[in-house]
């Protein structure tokens, strides 16, 4: 066991200690200095800007959509409901490549351009993680008791205010571990932005391959220890306060 976990944080380890050798362009040179992360906040700050808006952006879409069909997949129950639960697995199974693809074919044209946009990065994250908070909210659903809502009926609460006063703040926990799953996969995603982005909207994951490309490794070392450390408190965050023993995305 930890023998394997060795050799699982060895590489996360080498990044975060290249990270810190000083550098003279591609070339690492003896000692160590900050001056990878002082290219990043000085010459690519924007990058990193567009990372955390577009991901943030799509979380919230993600956390309220995902909120209202995770309720529908978990209390509905007929042919529609059995028919959409798969259909929303696809872009999760997809290759991210061949969603980056489609999406190039579909958004290309009028009446509707987004190609070379923000928008359709946003709403590739969107897409493809909406899984994540769809299975987060219909999991922590299944563990609340039906009854408690039908209280609330019974009592002359509409079932609007019912869902807001009663169900949703029982459903917190799934929600928030889901839009925090959501946020960092869409933080560390690659391989369908890569074919989406233009200049202005390069993500850090964008600028990490082409850093590694051209053999910048002390600048794609430094942005993915910011990408490790973001991810990891993210992470933690779920373990410590938001997965007691519920059923998460990954586990099912």
């Amino acid at each position: 066991c930890y023998g394997i976990v060795f050799f699982s944080t060895l590489p996360l380890a080498v990044i975060v200690y290249f990270s810190f050798r000083k550098t003279s362009g591609p070339v690492f040179k003896p000692g160590f200095s900050l001056d990878s992360y002082r290219q990043i906040f000085f010459d690519v700050p924007k990058t990193v800007t567009n990372s955390f808006l577009y991901s943030i952006t799509a979380v919230l879409l993600i956390a309220f959509v995902g909120t209202l069909l995770g309720f529908v997949i978990a209390r509905k129950r007929n042919a529609a409901v059995r028919i959409l639960d798969p259909l929303l697995m696809i872009p999760y199974m997809v290759p991210g490549t061949v969603l980056g693809i489609g999406f190039i074919v579909a958004f290309n044209k009028p009446p509707i351009i987004l190609t070379g946009t923000a928008a359709i990065i946003i709403l590739t994250y969107f897409i493809r993680r909406l899984p994540y908070s769809v299975r987060s909210a219909a999991s922590i659903l299944k563990q609340i008791d039906p009854a408690l809502e039908e209280a609330g009926i019974n009592l002359g609460s509409p079932p609007g205010r019912t869902f807001r006063t009663i169900t949703l703040p029982l459903m917190q926990s799934g929600i928030i571990s889901g839009a925090i799953m959501s946020w960092v996969t869409s933080m560390n995603e690659l391989s369908a932005s890569i074919l989406l982005y233009v200049g202005k909207t390069m993500t850090m994951p964008i600028k990490i391959y082409i850093s590694v490309a051209d053999g910048y490794f002390g600048t794609a070392s430094a942005m993915s220890t910011i990408l490790l450390f973001v991810t990891g408190i993210a992470m933690f965050i779920v373990n410590k306060y938001f997965n007691r023993g519920s059923e998460t995305f990954i586990a099912a």
